[in-house]
């Protein structure tokens, strides 16, 4: 046995670490599927966490951890173009969609 037997439990190890953290989890951060559009915002007035749009179906986090959506709705439809903002000054961020030269806020 070689020095290479070192770099490979250490990469297992690391592997089981991450995976026991929950940053190898699927989660809403990593876009899964073609044609998902990533997305960002202060949803609860905090930081601003990831999302994803799916074909009009939003996957919201509310922490930068991995895991499922804290939130997931049905606004907009596919073709849409997400937008995210701060729209009546609240400190949180809402939803919104881009369709052709109109905006659905």
């Amino acid at each position: 046995m070689g020095p290479s037997w070192h770099l490979l439990l250490l990469v297992v190890l690391l592997a089981v670490l991450l995976a026991l953290s929950g940053a190898l989890s699927p989660g809403v951060a990593r876009a899964q599927e073609q044609g998902d559009l990533p997305v960002v915002g202060a949803w609860t007035g905090g930081p601003a966490t990831a999302g994803v749009f799916r074909e009009g179906q939003w996957f919201l986090r509310f922490e930068h951890a991995g895991g499922s959506a804290d939130a997931s709705f049905w606004y907009g439809r596919s073709g849409d173009e997400p937008v995210a903002g701060d729209w009546d000054g609240d400190g949180q961020a809402t939803v919104g969609v881009r369709r052709g030269n109109r905006f659905f806020l």
